[in-house]
């Protein structure tokens, strides 16, 4: 198996990005500057981790489970720095649902069009 520094590098800065913003949206919520860090740092593990295992796993997946995948850690993701930035959960909730379903069917169609 072929080992590409993108594997992990892309995961890691998405992970590093995403945890930042979710720190300091944290933090401008009130939040004090150790609990932000701390939500910041999971919130990153846990976007590393995913994008990871998706990116290791897209190879060997059908067209429309990366597209589910894609489309529901895009609407996750958005959905949740939504609720940060002190919007109701059902407006984030439908924000999260609107984003991830938009990333979906530009998921499927880049697969469609660039299918191997």
């Amino acid at each position: 198996m072929e080992h590409h520094t993108y594997a992990w590098s892309i995961p890691l800065a998405l992970g590093l990005f995403f945890g930042a913003y979710v720190g300091f949206l944290e933090h401008d919520g009130g939040a004090s500057a150790g609990r932000s860090t701390i939500i910041g740092l999971i919130a990153a593990a846990v976007c590393y981790a995913v994008c990871y295992a998706i990116g290791r796993r897209q190879g060997s997946m059908i067209t429309e489970a990366k597209t589910l995948a894609y489309a529901v850690t895009f609407g996750c993701a958005f959905g949740f720095l939504y609720g940060l930035s002190g919007a109701s959960v059902f407006k984030a909730s439908m924000m999260g649902l609107l984003l991830g379903a938009i990333m979906g069917i530009c998921a499927l169609y880049v697969f469609r069009t660039r299918a191997r």
